[in-house]
């Protein structure tokens, strides 16, 4: 018991080699935090503002993968459910692929499609009627027409035109018929493939109602209020709507856009086909006819035939590219406007205002850059009857 003692005594009153190494180490750190050499740069100590950089990066890296792993787990417990953060299921206003062709559907598009082609046949009557009666009255006041006259004639061409215009009703409005059920089901094809590579929140952006969406955020927005606050919305509930409405627009419109463009594009290259087609074999046939009996000759007319058919078709794919930009553009620009128009038409009357507006947004569009479509396709048929008239004076000519 003695000797467990004075080892105790002797351990406190002299320190032991642990002891002492501990103590050196710490006053060698202690001497190398405080010091600086002339030939090294100064220690940092671990709590300066320089070294608390790093953690603060880290974590900001950190705190951003925990929110988009956060959404990624929001998104896919919205899928899993199939409704929407606010409740509603997803994909509910997507169509099936032959829903436009059953009952209710095929009727309202056939009143549709001839209410637009009976309206565009007056505007356009009504439209070229003023500007001849223009014209008219600046000759009446000129004096090269009399005020009868100028009657007489206004009269006339109201009569011829009104029959002419209206003759081609039934067949525009069986063509517009055709192309809206063709657009409907290329859209529908479309939204299939789409379904097979999207998710299903971007899918519902895909197929979703503007229309029934404005009215939906406009019952939203109606709802916070306290039933004594005015129903009228504040400059930032607008801007809110404005935005919120334009992209849903932008996603709900992109697939019938395209739609639209791909029918346009592809009755467009065949237009230009079957001109080109139209010019080679007119140009065999002549040959046909013209073919002399020396054989060198014959090969000479088949080079040259060559030839003319290698720039028939470069001058044709050149005329076919600039027409395909426009058209492009032009839906492209189309689509824009009539998204813009969708988000201002939900600002002033949500549902209506939304159709109406986006509507004019897309004909805003076609006035500010031709599509090139129609203007190809009249061109062509021009050049078609020219030569076809050509080749009538030429036969009647021989004979």
């Amino acid at each position: 018991m003695t000797l467990l003692t004075n080892l105790a005594t002797r351990a406190a009153n002299s320190p032991s080699t642990f002891a002492n190494n501990d103590r050196a180490t710490a006053i060698r750190r202690k001497i190398e935090l405080t010091t600086t050499t002339p030939n090294m740069p100064t220690k940092i100590l671990a709590t300066s503002a320089a070294a608390a950089i790093a953690p603060t990066n880290s974590v900001q890296s950190l705190q951003a993968k925990l929110l988009a792993a956060r959404k990624k787990n929001e998104l896919l417990e919205e899928i899993e459910r199939g409704v929407d953060k606010d409740g509603y299921p997803f994909c509910e206003y997507r169509k099936g692929f032959w829903d436009h062709l059953q009952g209710k559907a095929i009727i309202i598009s056939t009143l549709r499609v001839s209410l637009q082609q009976a309206s565009t046949i007056l505007v356009s009557f009504i439209s070229e009627q003023l500007d001849l009666d223009l014209k008219r009255n600046v000759k009446v006041n000129e004096g090269e027409l009399t005020q009868l006259e100028a009657d007489l004639e206004a009269e006339e061409w109201e009569k011829i035109e009104w029959e002419r215009r209206w003759k081609s009703f039934p067949q525009k409005f069986l063509t517009a018929l055709v192309k809206y059920h063709a657009v409907t089901l290329i859209l529908r094809s479309y939204e299939y493939i789409a379904s097979k590579i999207v998710n299903l929140r971007k899918l519902d952006n895909l197929t979703t109602d503007p229309f029934a969406i404005s009215k939906r955020l406009a019952k939203k927005l109606s709802d916070k209020k306290s039933p004594s606050a005015s129903k009228k919305l504040t400059t930032g509930e607008k801007v809110t709507v404005y935005i919120s409405m334009t992209q849903t627009a932008l996603w709900a419109n992109l697939l019938p856009f395209f739609a639209d463009y791909s029918l346009h594009q592809g009755l467009l290259c065949y237009g230009y086909y079957k001109f080109y087609s139209y010019k080679r074999q007119k140009r065999i046939a002549e040959r046909l006819e013209t073919s002399p009996a020396d054989p060198d000759e014959q090969d000479s007319m088949i080079s040259l035939d060559a030839a003319a058919d290698r720039e028939d078709q470069t001058l044709l794919l050149q005329d076919l590219g600039v027409k395909s930009q426009r058209l492009a553009a032009n839906r492209g620009l189309g689509w824009f406007g009539s998204s813009v128009g969708a988000g201002l038409g939900s600002v002033v009357w949500p549902g209506w205002g939304t159709i109406l507006v986006s509507s004019l947004g897309d004909v805003a569009a076609g006035a500010l850059l031709d599509d090139g479509y129609y203007k190809a396709r009249v061109s062509l048929e021009e050049q078609e009857r020219d030569m076809e008239t050509k080749d009538a004076i030429h036969k009647a000519q021989v004979q």
